[in-house]
């Protein structure tokens, strides 16, 4: 009966051991998690400004490009009205001219 007592003991020692090694181990894993959580989320966070920042970029391009393409068409727009009423009264001028109306 003592023999079981003794081994009963032992077990009993042997189990809170092996719980305070499982809290620690916990802990240890805790904290590895929480810095690992720290790191990933610093390089999303740096990832998010890196793509924010290219994509400023592209637009301000972009913006550029689209500005000088709207001046180009109003130039060529302009360009095309006036040879319209160029071409416009010439085709007048001949008929009149044409026609006797001159």
């Amino acid at each position: 009966m003592e023999n079981q007592r003794q081994d009963i003991d032992r077990l009993y020692q042997a189990i809170s051991e092996l719980r305070k090694l499982i809290l620690e181990r916990t802990d240890h894993l805790q904290t590895e998690l929480a810095a690992q959580r720290k790191q990933m989320d610093e390089r999303f966070d740096e990832q998010r400004k890196y793509i924010d920042e290219s994509l400023q970029d592209i637009r301000s391009t972009m913006d550029a490009g689209f500005k000088e393409v709207r001046h180009e068409a109003n130039v060529n727009l302009r360009w095309a009205i006036g040879l319209t009423l160029f071409n416009t009264s010439l085709i007048l001028g001949l008929g009149g001219k044409l026609f006797g109306i001159y």
